[in-house]
Order: C-alpha cells, then structure tokens, then sequence
C-alpha cells in the first residue's frame, strides 16, 4: 500500500513517462488482477508512488533500465491501378 507520509507520491502520468509507456498501459498495471501496481485516490486524481513502481517492477521481474518493446505493423499497402487490372483479368473479370 502507498504510504503517503514516507513515499514519493507521483502522477500515473510521470510512471508512464519515465517508461515510455502510454498512460493506459499504467492504468492497466493498476487494475490488473493479481500483483498490481498500489495507487491512491486523491480527490479525482490517481496517484501512485516511485516506491511503488519499484515493488511492482520487482514482483513482475522489470527493472528501470528493461525497454518496452513494441510490435510495429508494417503498413498495407494498396496495389495501384494497373495492378487492380491485372488481379481483375485474371479473375475474369472485365471492365
């Protein structure tokens, strides 16, 4: 549990900063089920604390220095015109 009176309370907001993660990654870790990253509500606002991050990275074995990596699709490409032709031909289509 975050201990406001001996911990460094920091926005969800600086933890995914910090990690180059989005914001909905952090909120993720905070509402997973089982081990999860400890937060705080203060008024609407949730917190959580960098001592926390730490208990949360050491349970799930990641450590400040780990790099997020993420999966890049490559882009689809659409086929150009005479290609389109081609594949409609083949097809027996005409146009």
């Amino acid at each position: 549990m975050v201990d406001v009176s001996r911990e460094n309370i920091v926005p969800l907001e600086a933890v995914a900063s910090k990690f180059d993660v989005s914001l909905q990654t952090v909120r993720n870790w905070a509402k997973r089920t089982g081990h999860r990253l400890e937060t705080i509500r203060v008024g609407r606002l949730v917190r959580t604390s960098w001592e926390a991050v730490q208990r949360f990275a050491v349970e799930d074995d990641i450590d400040e220095e780990s790099t997020v990596i993420q999966t890049v699709k490559e882009p689809r490409t659409s086929p150009t015109h005479e290609e389109s032709c081609r594949m409609l031909r083949e097809r027996g289509l005409q146009f």
